[in-house]
């Protein structure tokens, strides 16, 4: 395994495991298809399956964690310091939730081009300091509402002030606190 492809925590990562939070922007929003950047294992994407039996893909680009992929169907193999990955069609809402730090900053382009298929972004980070394996994009919040706003998105506030007071009950040690919620500019 290649250092940036980050690893994974076998059976899902609790902290991004977010059904609650999923459920009420599902219902909101009237989400019907997502796509997982980082997918790991697919534990999320099997949330949105059997939840709302959801048109689904997961991008990852560890061997191990597809190989232990719990829906390796919807899964595809990429590494974004090669190259884009452009789905073939649009999604609902684009899952991005401790990825970003794990592939270095000269290619958030790549993976952003994936993003720019989603009407809607969920997305955390890794803030500076932050421990863990190979972090080496770790950015403060403002850094990311500025990368996506250069990629036509919008931070809809209120939202993320939503989902971010949502640690004050769960207290996650990552993920929820950094929690965005951006919307498409695009007209998909």
């Amino acid at each position: 395994m290649s250092n940036h492809l980050g690893g994974y925590i076998e059976g899902g990562d609790p902290h991004t495991y977010m059904p609650d939070i999923w459920g009420y922007l599902t219902i909101k929003y009237g989400l019907r298809s997502v796509l997982d950047v980082g997918c790991g294992t697919g534990q999320n994407l099997k949330w949105f399956r059997d939840y709302r039996k959801s048109p689904a893909l997961g991008i990852e680009g560890d061997p191990t964690a597809i190989a232990k992929s719990i829906l390796p169907e919807i899964t595809i193999q990429h590494d974004y310091t090669v190259d884009k990955y452009v789905p073939k069609h649009s999604f609902d809402l684009g899952l991005c939730t401790e990825f970003a730090e794990h592939v270095e900053q000269q290619y958030e382009d790549n993976w952003l081009a994936s993003l720019k298929l989603c009407r809607y972004v969920l997305f955390s980070h890794a803030t500076p300091g932050q421990d863990g394996y190979h972090h080496v994009n770790c950015q403060e919040t403002e850094y990311w509402l500025e990368r996506f706003e250069q990629n036509n998105f919008s931070n809809i506030e209120s939202e993320t002030k939503i989902l971010r007071n949502t640690d004050k009950l769960l207290r996650a040690p990552w993920c929820r606190s950094t929690l965005l919620f951006f919307k498409n500019n695009e007209n998909l």
